[in-house]
Parts: structure tokens; C-alpha cells; sequence
């Protein structure tokens, strides 16, 4: 009986001292505190956050603006850009028929002649019958392609009777298609009679020689 009695008192004991102890373990348990973040509130950060996004707007604006204001100046720059086809030259042909002087004419551009030369100058012939007329045929040489030509530009008659005639030799323009081959390119004038003396010069004053 005494032993039953000390391990009865022995087991009250102990759990008597397992309570103690769940109870002094809950009361010295720390609980950590929430972290804190310190900085700004965030209704404040996302209120500063559409002023910075509007400057780079802002910024890109101008830097667009910018541009577009440049593009008229580049486009002036290319309206101002002078044309390049400057090479060819306008020509006042002389009439092709009529009186000067006295003198009936005619011109023929792209006549023919039995004799052709490699020479820059002119050819007299006539016909064998009275009172025929005379013929000056008026060469630039020889040309290694078409597009070539001879045109007069001017007759006059002086009071003696003297003829002059003027020419202008002309050339393909760059680029032109023609004809690739050798010519001679060649103008005839003829007048109803023979001048006191005649004299076939070239717009520039060179005067042509005359071709046997």
C-alpha cells in the first residue's frame, strides 16, 4: 500500500511539472514582428510614376519634333538641285526655201553626194545645161555613229553679190539610240545661180574649206 501510495504521488508530481512546463514553454515563445519596408508608400510611388513616363513623352516629342522640322530643309535642298540635261543646244534653222539677196535657195538636210570625205568642209557642183543651177554641199566628216547633222543657220547676200552661209554641226544627245555605223553627214543649198563669190563658215566663225 505505501508504494502504491509514493508511485501515486510520484505520477501526480510529474505531471504536475509536464503542465509547468507547456505552460512556461507558450509563455517564452517570441513571435517576430512583421517586417517593415522602409521607403516610400507605395500610393506615393505610383503616383511620381506617371510624371516620369510624361517627361520621357515629353522628350520624345521634342525629338520627333525636331526631326520632322529638319525634312523640309533636306527637301528644299533637293528642289534647289540644279537639272543635268544641259547639253543640248536649241538651234533657229534658217528657212528651207525663199529669196535672199537676189538669189533663189533651197536647203536639203541629209542629202546625198557621189563623193563623201573624212574632211569637215563643202563641195560645189552644178549641171551641165545653161543656166543651171548650183549646188553646195556641206559636210562635218566623218562620223562613227549616227545622230549627226548640218544645219544651216543663216544666208546673206551682200550688194557685190558676195554669198555667205552660215552652219551649226550637230550631235546625238548623250544616251540617244542611233545608228552604229559610218556617215558622213551632209547639207545641200542650192541657189539658181552662181555667186560673185561664196564663203561657208561655221557659227563659232571657223571657216570651211572648200573639197576637190
Amino acid at each position: 500500500m505505501f508504494k502504491r501510495s509514493l508511485l501515486g504521488i510520484a505520477a501526480v508530481t510529474v505531471l504536475a511539472l509536464g503542465a509547468t512546463g507547456c505552460t512556461s514553454n507558450t509563455k517564452n515563445q517570441t513571435v517576430d514582428p512583421e517586417p517593415v519596408i522602409v521607403g516610400l508608400d507605395p500610393a506615393a510611388q505610383e503616383a511620381e510614376t506617371p510624371e516620369e513616363q510624361t517627361g520621357e513623352e515629353e522628350n520624345q516629342e521634342n525629338s520627333n519634333a525636331g526631326e520632322e522640322a529638319e525634312l523640309p530643309e533636306e527637301n528644299s535642298g533637293e528642289q534647289e538641285t540644279p537639272e543635268e540635261n544641259t547639253s543640248s543646244q536649241t538651234i533657229e534653222a534658217f528657212p528651207l526655201e525663199g529669196t535672199v539677196g537676189g538669189f533663189e535657195y533651197s536647203i536639203t538636210e541629209n542629202a546625198g553626194y557621189w563623193q563623201e570625205s573624212e574632211k569637215t568642209g563643202y563641195f560645189i557642183d552644178t549641171l551641165e545645161e545653161p543656166d543651171a543651177p548650183y549646188f553646195f554641199f556641206i559636210t562635218c566628216g566623218e562620223k562613227n555613229t549616227g545622230g549627226y547633222g548640218v544645219t544651216v543657220t543663216d544666208i546673206t547676200v551682200d550688194e557685190n553679190e558676195n554669198m555667205e552661209i552660215t552652219v551649226c554641226f550637230t550631235e546625238p544627245d548623250p544616251g540617244a539610240v542611233v545608228t552604229m555605223a559610218f556617215e558622213y553627214p551632209m547639207t545641200q543649198v542650192t541657189v539658181d545661180r552662181l555667186p560673185a563669190d561664196i564663203t561657208i563658215k561655221t557659227v563659232d566663225g571657223t571657216e570651211l574649206e572648200r573639197l576637190e
